[in-house]
């Protein structure tokens, strides 16, 4: 009785679930900028950029405004240049 229920028990555990068919959209394909920047060409919109994960080998896919990426670059160049900036000061000892 018990193998029964653990024949059983094996069989229906290897029985992949059938998930719904995603449904696929026809999407145009996007042009590399010499950035690593991806621009989809249909509406110049959202720009998507591969970054690293802290950790990890692998890249997490980011879209974002076009504004947004332009400030986002701002901002660093600004901090990286300060940061520069200060840490040149020569210290007196």
């Amino acid at each position: 009785m018990i193998a029964i229920a653990l024949a059983a028990t094996v069989m229906f555990a290897d029985a992949p679930a059938t998930a719904p068919a995603p449904t696929v959209q026809p999407v145009s394909a996007p042009a590399s900028t010499g950035t690593g920047m991806l621009v989809d060409k249909k509406s110049n919109d959202f720009v998507c950029k591969n970054e690293p994960v802290l950790g990890s080998r692998l890249t997490k896919k980011v879209c974002r405004s076009r504004s947004q990426a332009e400030d986002e670059k701002s901002e660093s160049r600004e901090t990286l240049s300060q940061i520069q900036r200060l840490s040149s000061v020569p210290k007196a000892y």
